[in-house]
């Protein structure tokens, strides 16, 4: 019975999707995010968040 009602649920929530524009550009989207990096602290951060969460799991 799950399984219908995630079936439903998708269903119902494609009706709430939008076309994308100008979609042919995400591929330049994704290259600029590949190659960005974040300032030092940023990345600090980042680096200390991540031990966090590993340590806890």
């Amino acid at each position: 019975m799950s399984s219908r009602w995630v079936a439903y649920s998708l269903i119902e929530a494609e009706n709430g999707f939008r076309k994308i524009r100008n979609y042919k550009d995400l591929g330049k989207l994704v290259e600029a995010l590949e190659n960005f990096s974040p300032p030092p602290e940023e990345g600090k951060v980042a680096e200390l968040i991540n031990r966090l969460l590993t340590y806890n799991t």
